[in-house]
């Protein structure tokens, strides 16, 4: 049984090094001695109460560090599955506990004292406030990045704005925590921007800054002159086979094409990390006949292997790559495939690794908690009514949408159509649905009446089959939300806020910035993740989306596997390698209960 704190004491000598959440008891004492309300110090109880519960951690082994606590609570780490209070509940928790930590551990105080410093870094702001994309609605908003997050991390390693040089600026970035680097990225355009526009700017920042720019989860830093041979290795190893009667080459999808590019990035990365590459060489092909410097390689990509690196899972998708993109440029792979081999962390292959544990710890709730399940189901629904708020006040009003409200309104709009699509049609890939082109001869969706039509063709789906479903009206509006979607946002996204000029686009999810191009799946990915989380109260992935509803079906009809097989367009052999652990836990239960059953009474 977990302790409370009122149940633990802690010497004040202790050294705040040593001390551990067991000491918040004793602080808060202090506190309601020289003034705090005890109303305000029981909150400050519960809230840590709360959070130790949720995580199965007594409050003696609970590190009194800010790091250990980000990392175990973060921003974002609300988790209906295993917690068990609201999201808004851990919120409160998170908000109440980490500045009691701060002051605790001193840091409050040399906040405010960083705060209150006069340097020119408030010089660099003032100026910032005066440019026009700065000033005027939001402009406290906007300057967060310099004048909060920028400035402050600047000020804790006593640089000023002279000494920020692109090295300088990259190293607070990649030394902050996960919820500054966004701000930090921000900033670094910001000031790129700034140099160009406004002489004091670029006074102040002498060195000339460029935006800071993430691959993905993970970022590999290439030189820029390796691109035209990357691009090069690519085309080779995207060939298929050679169709001499139409004397062109077959390639792989372009999605594959990005992950081999991937993968020479991270390549290229790790040899340039392990001193088998001159950054400034010409070329890095040759390295990658030497055996000592794949073997150094592959020790690289796994080290890198963690919390705050790859996944392992990752690290074997990038190095699976690696052979045949050898092979099909000329370079035998037999010694790195023989080294492959010898490392265990390296076969996490995703087809034989089955669903990991967070994934089903989802689809646990969702089997067993009903209202969370409603919700999962019903998903589309709280989205496209915040959206449609947002349009029905504009037009109660006489007015047009802020700029704030159409980027709402459009984020929120999007996700309820691809819930609606994913539930009331079919589990769809997300890049199918963000690629689907609409309104011409070759379009995936049409509509037929108040039905909704979708054929995806099998070139364009994993397993090479057809996609063909219909929508029709229902008490659950999933049609309705599709036809609501392409009625009253597309044209939304369509629509230049400040010109009012109306773009075309094939595509049914145009991209915001570029109507010409389908929504990219980083952007659709951060509105849907914060989506569920914060709207829908299910956090969870858009993968993870198609795995929930799996999950369900083969829950509740087990005996229908090939009917679920068809509808996730997958084998029957992968349903059960994915999903078979749902009856395996039952079964086991039911086991537990029949033993118990035969205990005398």
């Amino acid at each position: 049984m977990l302790k409370t704190l009122d149940q633990m004491t802690l010497a004040k000598a202790t050294p705040a090094s040593h001390r551990t959440w067991a000491a918040i008891s004793t602080f808060l004492g202090d506190k309601v001695a020289t003034g705090t309300s005890k109303s305000s110090a029981a909150k400050i109880r519960s809230a840590v109460n709360g959070l130790l519960k949720a995580k199965g951690v007594m409050a003696e082994n609970a590190p009194l560090g800010l790091e250990w606590f980000d990392r175990m609570f973060p921003v974002n780490g609300w988790d209906p599955t295993t917690m068990p209070f609201e999201q808004a509940t851990y919120q409160d928790y998170r908000n109440r506990v980490r500045p009691l930590l701060e002051e605790m551990l001193g840091v409050s105080e040399e906040k405010k004292c960083m705060r209150a410093a006069v340097d020119k870094w408030d010089e660099a702001a003032a100026e910032f406030e005066r440019l026009d994309t700065i000033a005027g609605r939001n402009s406290r908003q906007k300057m967060v990045p310099i004048r909060s997050t920028l400035t402050m991390a600047a000020r804790r390693t006593g640089l000023g704005p002279r000494d920020l040089a692109q090295s300088a600026l990259m190293e607070l970035h990649d030394a902050a925590k996960k919820s500054e680097r966004t701000s930090l990225r921000t900033a670094s355009r910001m000031i790129s921007e700034g140099q160009k526009t406004s002489a004091a700017i670029a006074r102040l920042f002498p060195h000339p800054i460029r935006p800071i720019e993430v691959d993905g989860a993970f970022r590999y830093n290439v030189p820029a002159h390796f691109a035209t041979e990357i691009e090069e290795f690519v085309e080779r190893a995207a060939r298929i086979r050679y169709i001499r009667a139409k004397k062109v080459h077959e390639y792989v999808r372009d999605r594959t094409r990005i992950g081999l590019k991937t993968t020479l990035h991270a390549v290229i990365d790790g040899l340039v990390a392990t001193g088998h590459l001159d950054p400034r060489a010409n070329s890095f092909a040759l390295v990658l006949e030497n055996p000592e410097a794949l073997e150094d390689l592959l020790g690289h990509i796994v080290d890198r292997i963690g919390e705050d690196g790859i996944t392992a899972r990752h690290a074997t998708t990038l190095v699976s790559r690696l052979p045949s993109i050898l092979d099909r440029n000329g370079i035998e792979s037999r010694v790195l495939r023989e080294i492959i081999k010898e490392v265990e962390e390296l076969g996490h292959h995703s087809d034989k690794a089955g669903m990991p544990d967070k994934t089903k710890r989802l689809c646990r709730a969702l089997i067993e908690k009903r209202k969370f399940r409603n919700d999962f189901l019903l998903a589309h629904a709280r989205p496209r009514r915040i959206a449609q708020d947002l349009l029905a006040t504009a037009a109660k009003e006489g007015r047009d949408l802020t700029r704030g409200e159409r980027l709402q309104a459009i984020r929120h709009g999007t996700v309820a159509l691809f819930c609606a699509i994913e539930i009331g049609g079919a589990p769809v890939r997300v890049e199918n649905l963000l690629e689907m082109p609409l309104g011409g001869d070759d379009a995936w969706i049409r509509l037929a009446g108040k039905d909704v039509r979708v054929v995806i063709p099998g070139n364009f789906v994993k397993n090479g089959k057809e996609i063909r479903f219909e929508m029709q009206p229902g008490s659950h509006k999933f049609a309705e939300t599709v036809r609501w979607y392409i009625d009253n946002i597309r044209p939304l996204i369509l629509t230049d806020p400040d010109s009012g000029k109306t773009a075309q686009s094939p595509w049914l999810v145009p991209m915001l910035s570029a109507p010409h191009r389908p929504c990219p799946y980083e952007t659709f990915h951060g509105w849907f993740v914060r989506i569920m989380r914060d709207v829908v109260g299910v956090p969870c992935t858009p993968h993870n989306f198609r795995h929930g509803q799996a999950s369900l079906l083969y829950h509740r009809y087990p005996e229908r596997i090939g009917w679920i097989a068809v509808r996730l367009g997958d084998t029957q052999e992968t349903v059960i390698r994915h999903y078979a652990w749902v009856h395996a836990e039952q079964a086991m239960a039911e086991g537990q209960r029949l033993v118990t059953e035969m205990i005398e009474a």
